[in-house]
């Protein structure tokens, strides 16, 4: 229905832009008495008409079957018969006019109908075009945007199927009653044992059974998360301690859960000295990693994972994370955001 009274208003409005810009151009012959008001309107008519029909002729029929196919040989004998179609529409307009009022409207000649039978073809063909390839362009624009959204739900799917299948892997009530049993075991021994076996535990609670609403997680318990990780690394690594410094308040921000662990991950894995730092602002959040290169490590190793950091997060479009590395020192950096 919206459709069609746009239809209706735009014809209106281009019928009547006609009907003045007439009467402005031969206002002073309607005075001597050479043009008549209903000469002028029978005149306008004509070429409104003739265009009204030509521009939907083209539009439903000539264009759909010409233009996709690539068949202009027949797109120019259809716009032919058109052209004789409208010409004789504007010639039978004129004699019913005349045959109904001959003393205001004269005989229609066949020069000034093919004069009009040209301005209406111009004016559709026109119309017709940008019409056509607006509808196109909408409709291109329409069905990218529909690939867009259904790949990310496909992601998000993946993701979620990730996560749940992991999750499946693991009786979280067996680890949970083993680790707090464990703690309990050795807390009159070692203190830093049973703090290390209770910060296990906080972990896999975190990242099995927390439930992450519409997929984001707030920043405090992600750091928390990374710290708690940072800490049982330390526990292995003796003097070779890993190094991480928090700027900013985190309250109240959320990023994708575990965002940051494949940085931490990688660094754990290939370097030594490593330095963390995450610099929070009101809109981004930026967490960086820096490391020297362990001896055992060859640097094809460290850009495979890198190239597998890059996919994990490329499924989320406000993470952006570059990479430059030495042939000893490597550094890391990605902003979100949040």
């Amino acid at each position: 229905m919206d459709k069609k009274r746009n239809h209706i208003i735009f014809w209106v409005g281009y019928f009547m832009y006609y009907y003045f810009m007439y009467y402005y151009l031969v206002k002073d012959l309607i005075d001597e008495g050479t043009f008549t008001i209903k000469g002028i309107f029978v005149s306008v008519f004509k070429i409104s008409f003739g265009t009204v029909v030509s521009f939907y002729i083209l539009n439903l029929n000539i264009f759909p079957s010409t233009l996709p196919l690539k068949k202009y040989f027949k797109l120019c004998f259809f716009v032919a018969i058109l052209v004789f179609l409208i010409f004789e529409i504007n010639y039978q307009v004129g004699q019913l006019f005349h045959y109904l009022s001959p003393q205001d409207i004269p005989s229609p000649n066949i020069g000034k109908s093919i004069n009009l039978t040209i301005l209406s073809i111009q004016h559709s063909f026109a119309f017709a075009l940008i019409f056509w390839f607006s509808k196109i362009f909408i409709a291109n624009a329409k069905y990218q945007r529909f690939l867009q959204d259904k790949q990310n739900v496909l992601r998000n799917n993946i993701l979620s199927a990730e996560l749940l299948a992991l999750k499946n892997q693991i009786n979280p009530h067996f680890f949970y009653n083993m680790l707090n049993f464990f703690y309990a075991q050795f807390l009159p021994y070692s203190k830093s044992t049973s703090t290390a076996i209770l910060k296990l535990s906080d972990m896999m609670r975190y990242t099995i059974r927390d439930n992450h609403y519409e997929g984001k997680a707030l920043l405090e318990n992600e750091i928390n998360y990374l710290k708690n990780y940072i800490d049982l690394e330390n526990v292995n690594r003796y003097s070779d301690v890993i190094v991480v410094s928090i700027n900013g308040n985190p309250t109240f921000k959320k990023v994708r859960p575990l965002i940051f662990l494949p940085i931490l991950e990688h660094c754990c894995l290939f370097g030594m000295q490593i330095k963390l730092k995450m610099d929070i602002d009101d809109n981004y959040v930026m967490f960086s990693g820096y490391y020297i290169k362990k001896n055992n490590v060859t640097i094809p190793h460290i850009l495979e994972s890198v190239e597998s950091i890059k996919q994990k997060i490329s499924y989320f479009k406000e993470c952006n994370i570059m990479f430059s590395h030495t042939e000893m020192e490597n550094n890391f950096q990605m902003s979100i955001v949040p």
